[in-house]
């Protein structure tokens, strides 16, 4: 089979096998990707209830949309060689994940101390444990919701990919609520230590029989065993019918009973929901060094650490026992250790060195953001620190890190003396500090050896692949390297005289370096900001960006800033749904610490109706960068469209206490004005941002205001002021067009929303989930439009 190609995939290696099919890594040799096909073992194909199954399995997890369930791509069917009898042999395409699954973990982690100190006795931490039972119990919420249980839940069928996720695989032995049985021994099918008491004993079964199996991993993966133990089959299942797990002493009392109810003999007794399952564990308290959950910032205070934690931990077992459905809208991210790279300070005599200070600390903090379990805070936030003197405890508080790294350059001639501390945040000590007396040739050795000494020091031994990411050298040209340095800082203070000025920067450094790759990225960046300033027509826009950044990815193909761009253009120009996804993920698989990336594809997941992953990816986000104006507009709008009022509300206070008088603050106030139908307030707020601050934007909004409250001959007054002032080169039509929605004057609307998708207006992309268009919902013309563009079902 291998180097074999079946349809479009070329079959490169055999990565496992089981009872229902045999697995092989593949090329889609059509869209580029690594994909996992199964195929029914030739011994089955003959067998019709067998290929049923198969099929079975197939339809269940493709109806199923959810980040902790593998994504199936499609079902194949092979070929019989010529001459030969018989029938071909099914076979399902898989989403391929780098990792392991969680049988290989459990076999591949070595022991962790007692759980008195934070460990398990299976190897895995408590927090760890918690935190893939959480993600199982997400996916498993989502097929129980569509009437699907697995039936067959077990370390084999979960992978944890290298970003920690986790994806539910093999539902060969799912079964629709209802669905008659498939054959006649199919309620006995599985693995029999994981199987319920109602399983073995050939009941019927409900989501219930997989809260039994997720208790039994639960239990295997902190204490080393599964719960029922027999020599040979017979005697597992008479455990498992009568005999009562012993749970460890040492457990903590509430994961113990969290467990015993799983593990209840009686259906009825058990939890009725796997959400009660995540409830209960989100409770849980676990002893020091496990981290739960992330803070929530509106209840931080300056009272001593541990009364902190109290308030955190009762505030977040608030928000579940509130509602037992709620979905929890808290990062599921557990950081093994968190750092902010502070901006170095010049200590140049001329003190004219202030782009190679910045550059330097953010060329390390580049690095360290490509680490596993190292959560690395994005420029945007921890360089807003910069030329203050603000306290440690301070900027960890504000940053959520427990690390800071700060350090100084003094650059006299070709000569540098670099120095550099990593600081404890909690009591200001010193982890590991170091003076460089250096040429400048020797400029991106420094920066290597200082983020090889924070690993170290933070997490230990370098992964090979982390090492060889960290140790990447994009150029070796100095002169070129400190061109684009100048370009990045220019780029970064978003004046339109910075941004042209740091398209010269780039073009200067790729003048010196045709193959440096990340200046080809500078100059995309720096073309798509220019854009939005007037500056620069759409379709110019994203030809100068994709022609920048296609040629990037040609010189390296695992530039994750790269694919981040290309996902965007394919997102928000060319709309093409499948390739900007494949795109955002590839972004995020080089590199998960990228901030930017999550932003990015959370508003492709909102804007596709993913509501739940949009939430999580901007959260995500919001985690690495949460001084980011650009995100925590984002994080406000993403509530907005998955209808979580309560969430917006608490994300808009924020905000307004982070970008005080803020234009772009000031406009989301006057648009939640708008949505709560406050619209003389609405009006009011927005008034008062400056004219100058957003450009059309303000006026566009204030139009739609006046609109809504009646001032119809006041927005329509302001609406043709902007569409003939002549400094715009061009005009979002879909801003026009929710102007006309307002005023009721559909006909006009659909005009402008046509204008847009000739155009390729990009604020198009939100046709189907903004709540703008509810309004024109009922119009055949906007069904026409949704199909024209083609947004998935």
């Amino acid at each position: 089979m291998i180097g074999k190609t079946i349809s479009h995939y070329k079959i490169i290696e055999q990565l496992g096998s089981g009872g229902m099919g045999v697995v092989y890594k593949a090329e889609d040799t059509k869209l580029k990707r690594t994909v996992a096909l199964k195929f029914l073992p030739p011994q089955l194909s003959a067998d019709p209830q067998a290929k049923e199954r198969f099929v079975h399995e197939a339809q269940a997890a493709s109806a199923l949309d959810h980040p902790n369930i593998c994504t199936i791509h499609e079902i194949g069917e092979t070929k019989p060689a010529p001459g030969e009898p018989g029938e071909g042999q099914l076979f399902i395409v898989m989403a391929c994940y780098e990792g392991m699954t969680l049988k290989e973990k459990l076999a591949a982690t070595p022991p962790y101390p007692p759980l008195s100190e934070g460990g398990s006795k299976g190897g895995l931490s408590i927090s760890e444990a918690i935190d893939i039972t959480i993600q199982i119990a997400e996916g498993l919420q989502r097929a129980h919701e569509a009437g699907i249980v697995h039936r067959d839940i077990k370390p084999a069928n979960i992978i944890i990919t290298k970003r920690g996720e986790v994806k539910i695989l093999d539902f060969g032995l799912a079964k629709l609520a209802g669905q008659a049985q498939l054959t006649k021994d199919a309620s006995t099918l599985g693995t029999v230590v994981y199987m319920s008491p109602e399983q073995l004993s050939g009941k019927e079964v409900d989501q219930r029989t997989d809260i039994w199996s997720l208790g039994v991993v639960l239990f295997e993966m902190l204490s080393g065993q599964v719960p029922f133990i027999g020599d040979y089959e017979q005697a597992i299942i008479y455990s498992i019918l009568n005999d009562s797990p012993e749970l460890s002493p040492e457990m903590p009392a509430d994961l113990k009973q969290i467990i015993a109810t799983c593990l209840e003999k009686d259906p009825a007794k058990r939890y009725p929901q796997v959400n009660e399952i995540m409830k209960s564990l989100m409770g849980t308290k676990v002893e020091k060094n496990t981290i739960l959950w992330k803070k929530n910032r509106l209840f931080k205070t300056a009272i001593p650490m541990f009364l902190t934690l109290i308030i955190i931990l009762s505030a977040v077992y608030f928000l579940f026992i509130r509602s037992a459905t709620e979905k929890v809208s808290i990062t599921q991210k557990f950081w093994k250790n968190s750092i902010a790279v502070l901006p170095f300070a010049d200590m140049s005599p001329q003190k004219d060195q202030e782009y190679f200070c910045d550059g330097i600390a953010e060329e390390i903090l580049n690095k360290l953001s490509h680490i596993e379990g190292l959560k690395v805070i994005a420029r945007t936030s921890s360089f807003q620190f910069k030329g203050q003197q603000t306290d440690i405890a301070e900027i960890g508080d504000k940053l959520d890190v427990s690390t800071i790294l700060e350090g100084s350059v003094r650059k006299a001639g070709n000569t540098l003396r670099i120095t550099a501390q990593l600081i404890n945040v909690s009591d200001r000590s010193h982890l590991w500090s170091n003076t460089f007396d250096r040429e400048l040739q020797d400029i991106l050795a420094v920066q290597d050896e200082i983020a090889f000494s924070i690993v170290d020091h933070l997490r230990g031994k370098l992964l090979t692949d982390e090492k060889k990411t960290m140790g990447k050298r994009y150029t070796q040209n100095l002169e070129a390297y400190q061109d684009f340095l100048r370009g990045r800082f220019r780029l970064n203070k978003l004046t339109i005289e910075d941004m042209k000025k740091s398209v010269e920067y780039f073009n200067s450094a790729i003048e010196k370096d045709p193959d440096f790759a990340l200046a080809y990225c500078g100059l995309a960046h720096a073309y798509d900001n220019l854009s939005y300033s007037g500056e620069m027509s759409t379709s110019m826009r994203w030809q100068q960006i994709e022609s920048k950044v296609r040629k990037a990815i040609k010189i390296d193909d695992k530039l994750s800033e790269a694919y981040m761009i290309l996902g965007d253009a394919q997102f928000l120009y060319h709309w093409n749904w499948d390739e900007a996804e494949r795109h955002f993920r590839r972004s995020l698989d080089l590199n998960p610490g990228n901030a930017i990336s999550h932003n990015w594809y959370a508003q492709y997941l909102s804007a596709m109706g993913r509501h739940q992953q949009a939430i999580e990816e901007i959260e995500m986000a919001h985690e690495l960068d949460p001084l980011s104006l650009a995100i925590n507009l984002k994080l406000y709008m993403i509530y907005l469209y998955a209808g979580r009022d309560d969430l917006r509300e608490q994300v808009l206070l924020e905000s307004n206490n982070l970008f005080p008088n803020q234009p772009w603050i000031m406009l989301q106030n006057g648009y939640h004005s708008m949505v709560k139908r406050n619209y003389t307030e609405a009006a009011r707020q927005i008034k008062q941002i400056p004219e100058s601050s957003i450009g059309p934007i303000q006026k566009f909004a204030l139009a739609r205001a006046l609109a809504f409250s009646g001032k119809r001959e006041e927005a329509l007054s302001i609406l043709e002021k902007v569409l003939t002032d002549p400094k715009f080169i061009e005009i979002s039509e879909t801003r026009v067009a929710k102007v006309y929605i307002a005023l009721g004057d559909y006909d006009q609307a659909f005009t402008w929303l046509e204008r847009g998708f000739e155009n390729r207006d990009s604020d198009l992309v939100y046709l189907a989930v903004e709540n703008t268009y509810d309004r024109i919902h009922n119009d055949p013309r906007y069904h026409e439009l949704l199909m024209k563009m083609r947004f998935p079902e």
